[in-house]
């Protein structure tokens, strides 16, 4: 894929421009616009065949990805940066970036607001399971077990499934035969 580059002084001269025509905003909301259609396209090819292509194409754009969130949380956009998480857990993961995905989902967490709950559920097991392979598995459990509630009284099979499988591969250093139920349960 092509990629375009710009040498800082003339990215910094096409800020100055756009800021003197008032088009800062209505930019970096089309920019907002771009990285969640593409996180929402990435999502279900990160565990597809085209998975490695994918998260290539994540990597490269992931200073975007980053840009874009801090843009939804200067507007607010709560919904946006719930969507983003739960589109992004695997790359994160398989990518290594625990500290981007805890600092969108904190951020998401503090502009719930007005959020629906379905909404957040994918990004709340986002959490969830970047925790488990950050190892932080205590927080990771918990957030599990919540999503795994929420997931049942919403009835969201698919991020049930996932929330179960989650708390299970938690569960394989504690409790084996617990696991072993969860697992079978998320099948």
């Amino acid at each position: 894929r092509p990629r375009y580059r710009l040498l800082e002084t003339i990215r910094q001269f096409a800020h100055a421009q756009l800021d003197a025509a008032e088009e800062v905003a209505a930019v970096r909301d089309r920019h907002l616009a771009w990285a969640r259609e593409l996180t929402t396209a990435a999502e279900p090819e990160l565990t597809g065949r085209a998975q490695a292509e994918w998260l290539d194409l994540l990597e490269d754009e992931h200073d975007n990805l980053r840009a874009a969130a801090d843009w939804a949380t200067a507007t607010r956009d709560g919904a946006t940066l719930w969507a983003m998480a739960g589109h992004l857990a695997f790359f994160w993961v398989l990518h290594g970036h625990f500290v981007d995905a805890v600092h969108v989902v904190e951020r998401a967490q503090e502009l719930s607001d007005g959020v629906p709950e379905a909404m957040q559920l994918a990004g709340r097991w986002a959490s969830a399971y970047v925790a488990l392979y950050a190892g932080a598995y205590e927080r990771g459990y918990v957030e599990a077990l919540e999503v795994i509630e929420r997931a049942s009284a919403l009835g969201d099979d698919r991020i049930l499934g996932r929330a179960l499988d989650t708390l299970a591969t938690i569960e394989m250093f504690i409790d084996l035969i617990g696991a072993r139920a969860h697992l079978e349960q998320a099948i």
